[in-house]
């Protein structure tokens, strides 16, 4: 929510807001692969999702202030 709300009160462009989804989409991935009787994934879920869902919105956001 607030990610958007950012993005909307600078101005940023489609590239910027394609990258919000994908990282959106990249938390809801994390979150099902850890469930309450099997932790055997945090690391995987918490470390590789969250490392690519700030990568994702760094390289969206450069795209949308550099091309735009």
């Amino acid at each position: 929510m607030f990610l958007l709300l950012f993005g909307w009160t600078q101005g940023l462009g489609t590239f910027y807001f394609f990258g919000v989804a994908v990282a959106g989409a990249a938390l809801a991935i994390e979150q099902s692969l850890v469930s309450a009787e099997d932790h055997s994934r945090v690391g995987a879920a918490f470390f590789t999702a969250n490392g690519f869902v700030s990568l994702a919105l760094f390289a969206a956001t450069c795209l949308d202030v550099f091309l735009a």
